[in-house]
C-alpha cells in the first residue's frame, strides 16, 4: 500500500514553496493524544510536529485553518503558546466554519489577522470539567477552572478591545456568534463573503458538544465520523500541496475471518487493525467513565472503582456489585443494631415491634431503588447496550 496516510490527516500542513507559506489545519477536536478517534483530532503534540516540519521546509508566513467544536484547554493552550513562540514572521488565522470553546483560544493569537467565512459560528463560554473524590479534591478542582476562566476572559478581552466584565458576561451566557456579531465584538477582524455554507461536525464532536453546552445552534449539523485510521505522522514535501487530493484504496482481506489472529490481521490489514484498535480504545474508555459516574463518595467504594477498572469489569455489573455491597452493609447495621437493642424489648412496656429493624430495611430498600432509577436517568438506553 502506499504511503499516502498523510492525505488521510485532515491536521495537515500545507506548503507552498514559491512564497515560503504553509496552511496549518485545525479541523477537529482538540484533545490529548489518547482520547483522538477521528483523522481531524488533533493534539498539541501533533501540532508541535507540524510547526517543526513548516520551521524545516523554511516557512515563515503561516495560516491557521479552523473548523473546529474546541475541546482541552490545556491542549489549546499550549499550541497557542506554540504559535507565539515559533518566530514565524506572519501569522494569519482563517476560521473557515465553527471555531468554539477552546478553539477560540487559538484564534486569539496577539498579532495575527482573523477571517472569518460568512455563514460560520463563534463561541465562547465558561471551561467545564468533571471533578470527584473528597470536598478537598473538588475545591481544589473548582479553583483550577476559575483560574482558567479568569486567564480565558483576559485573552478574550486583549483581542476583542472590550471589558473582561463585558466578555465574562458573554462566557457566562455561552454566547454563539455569527460572522458578523464576532467582527462587530472585536473578535474577527474581517468578514469574507462566501456561498452560503452550514457548520458541520462529526457525530462524536456533536456529543461532546451536548455535554459541555447549555445550547446548540440549528445552524450546526452533523455528519457522521470518519474513524481515525493511522498514527503515521504526517510528512509533506516542500512544494507539495495536498489539499483536495483523497486517496481512495481499499485493502482487500485474504484471510478468513475466524481464522485471523491480530498479529496477521495488523500485516494483512494494517487500515482494519488500527481501526479495530481504537475502537476497543474507545469503548474502554467509556467503560472507565461510566464506572466513574456510578460511584458514591468514599474510599470503600473508590477502591472498589479502582478494582472493576483493572478486572475490565462492565459498568452494569458494577452497578450491581455497588447495590450489593450496600445491602449488605445495610443488613450488618440492623444486625448490629437488632442486637444492641434486644435487651430493651425485656424491659416491661417496651415495644418490641419498635426496633425489628421494618423500617430501616424499607429505607434501604429505598435507597437501592432510587439508585437503579439514577443509573436509568444517567443511561436511558442502558450501560453498555443493557439494563
Amino acid at each position: 500500500m502506499p504511503n499516502n496516510e498523510r492525505f488521510r490527516l485532515r491536521y495537515d500542513l500545507q506548503m507552498n514553496a514559491a512564497d515560503e507559506s504553509a496552511d496549518v489545519m485545525i479541523y477537529g477536536e482538540i484533545c490529548d493524544d489518547w482520547w483522538k478517534w477521528t483523522e481531524a483530532d488533533i493534539s498539541a503534540t501533533d501540532f508541535d510536529k507540524l510547526l517543526k516540519d513548516a520551521k524545516a521546509k523554511g516557512v515563515k508566513n503561516l495560516t491557521i485553518r479552523i473548523n473546529s467544536p474546541g475541546g482541552d484547554v490545556n491542549q489549546a493552550i499550549a499550541m497557542r503558546t506554540m504559535l507565539m513562540n515559533s518566530g514565524m514572521e506572519e501569522i494569519k488565522i482563517s476560521i473557515e466554519s465553527m471555531c468554539a470553546s477552546a478553539a477560540t483560544l487559538i484564534a486569539c493569537l496577539p498579532g495575527a489577522h482573523v477571517t472569518m467565512t460568512e455563514g460560520g459560528e463563534y463561541m465562547i463560554h465558561n471551561p467545564k470539567s468533571g471533578a470527584w473524590g473528597e470536598a478537598k479534591d473538588l475545591e481544589a478542582g473548582a479553583k483550577r477552572l476559575r483560574n482558567t476562566e479568569a486567564d480565558s476572559a483576559s485573552i478574550y478581552a486583549r483581542k476583542s478591545g472590550q471589558s473582561e466584565e463585558t466578555v465574562r458576561g458573554w462566557m457566562n451566557a455561552e454566547t454563539w456568534m455569527t460572522a458578523k456579531e464576532a467582527h462587530e465584538r472585536g473578535f474577527v477582524d474581517a468578514v469574507l463573503d462566501a456561498e452560503p455554507i452550514v457548520a458541520s461536525v462529526s457525530n462524536r464532536a456533536m456529543a461532546a458538544m451536548r455535554r459541555m453546552y447549555t445550547h446548540i445552534p440549528e445552524s450546526v449539523q452533523e455528519h457522521a465520523d470518519t474513524p481515525k485510521v493511522s498514527n503515521t505522522e504526517p510528512t509533506v514535501a516542500a512544494g507539495e500541496v495536498t489539499e483536495n487530493k483523497t486517496h481512495n484504496e481499499e485493502e482487500e482481506i485474504t484471510m478468513e475471518i475466524k481464522d485471523v489472529t491480530l498479529e496477521q490481521l495488523q500485516a494483512e490489514n494494517p487500515t482494519l487493525h488500527s481501526q479495530i484498535m481504537q475502537a476497543g480504545a474507545q469503548q474502554e474508555r467509556e467503560r472507565i467513565q461510566e464506572i466513574d459516574d456510578l460511584t458514591p463518595a468514599g474510599d470503600e467504594y473508590a477502591e472498589m472503582a479502582a478494582t472493576a477498572k483493572q478486572n475490565g469489569t462492565t459498568a452494569m455489573d458494577y452497578h450491581k456489585q455497588i447495590v450489593k455491597h450496600q445491602r449488605e452493609k445495610g443488613q450488618k447495621f440492623l444486625d448490629d443494631r437488632k442486637t444492641e437493642t434486644a435487651p430493651a424489648a425485656k424491659v416491661e412496656g417496651g415495644d418490641p415491634k419498635q426496633n425489628d429493624g421494618k423500617a430501616a430495611k424499607q429505607e434501604l430498600d429505598d435507597y437501592a431503588k432510587e439508585m437503579a432509577d439514577i443509573a436509568k436517568e444517567m443511561y436511558p438506553d442502558g450501560i453498555n447496550g443493557m439494563y
